[in-house]
């Protein structure tokens, strides 16, 4: 073959360039191969991003691909980043907002402690109480906004509380009665050991749904969907009657075919709640001989609460070997 025959041959080749011995180098097919994979990555971005039909690609698993991997990540296969969006909107408990400290705590809670004043934001407060280590006395009803932030639909298939049991405090308590209702979905009991979520009925409190054997589980039957920018708002209730607990919540979902969990603290800390030192309506059949002996023998050493025939409302100090008796005189 002529020289310029074989310059045209060179430029009509479309793989590697042979060496000038006419053979192709280990480097040369790896350079190759690796523009090849680069070109295919980029048809599959520019089809995500343009819309190709789904017959031709799953535009929105590959969307999610982009949404979940920076570039580097997807050539290792690391996932970054969550797809649900989590938000804490409201604490309260089933009786209103009542905490309760233990003894190492008192000196963070003590304004708390001290304020006379009703509160101008009763839920603000009550969080900061949380916020300072204090423990929901009885319950906590966490009302919790999830969001899907991803292109495929997300579905949320359990809800579940990570549990480490705690000594019952008794440094002090801010006890504020509440005369209304709270609205919950679902009820968790602390005290067993591997809580559940359990529908609540319409007409039913979670206490009753608790000791109702009628009552299924909530996602035996039911699922919570979310497609993208999606939201539901959740009212969850934590019941605690023979002792205290701190808990992370864990949110089971799948996606893509895939599943996944992911977890919700308060501001970084663990939810905490506690058993009630008083025996109130609707608890004591759940409670053994052992448990009553347990809560009898227990003081607080502080006491704060709404002071009963104040008008307006006001906060007042008060014995703490008399607070059950009030109590039950609400």
């Amino acid at each position: 073959m002529s020289r310029e025959g074989r310059k045209r041959n060179r430029r009509s080749n479309p793989g590697p360039r042979p060496t000038r011995s006419g053979r192709w180098t280990p480097r040369r097919v790896l350079k190759w191969l690796g523009g090849t994979l680069a070109a295919a990555l980029a048809a599959v971005v520019i089809a995500a991003v343009t819309g190709i039909p789904g017959q031709i690609l799953d535009g929105p698993k590959v969307k999610d691909a982009l949404r979940d991997y920076d570039a580097q990540a997807l050539v290792k296969g690391l996932r970054r980043g969550d797809a649900l969006q989590l938000t804490v909107l409201d604490l309260t408990t089933l009786h209103g907002w009542a905490a309760a400290f233990p003894a190492d705590r008192v000196a963070a809670a003590q304004q708390f402690l001290d304020q006379r004043a009703w509160p101008e934001d009763i839920g603000d407060f009550f969080r900061r109480e949380l916020d300072a280590g204090g423990y929901a006395i009885g319950s906590l009803v966490v009302e919790l906004e999830v969001e899907g932030k991803r292109n495929q639909e997300i579905t949320i298939y359990d809800i579940r509380p990570l549990v480490r049991p705690a000594p019952i405090p008794v440094g002090a308590a801010v006890r504020i009665a509440s005369e209304g209702d709270t609205t919950r979905q679902m009820v968790f009991d602390l005290d067993t050991p591997a809580p559940i979520a359990k529908a609540i009925p319409d007409g039913m409190d979670g206490l009753g749904a608790l000791t109702d054997t009628a009552t299924s589980p909530f996602f035996r039957t039911q699922r919570i969907g979310l497609p993208d920018g999606h939201k539901e708002t959740l009212a969850l209730t934590f019941v605690a009657v023979r002792g205290a607990y701190e808990f992370t919540l864990a949110i089971d979902y799948e996606l893509g075919g895939q599943k996944f969990t992911q977890t919700v603290t308060l501001s970084g800390a663990p939810f905490r709640v506690a058993a009630d030192l008083c025996t109130l309506p609707g608890v004591a059949e759940r409670l053994s001989d052992a448990d009553r002996k347990q809560l009898a023998g227990l003081r607080y050493g502080q006491v704060t609460t709404r002071e009963r025939y104040a008008v307006p409302y006001r906060l007042t100090a008060m014995d703490p070997a008399l607070l059950c008796e009030h109590e039950h005189h609400r």
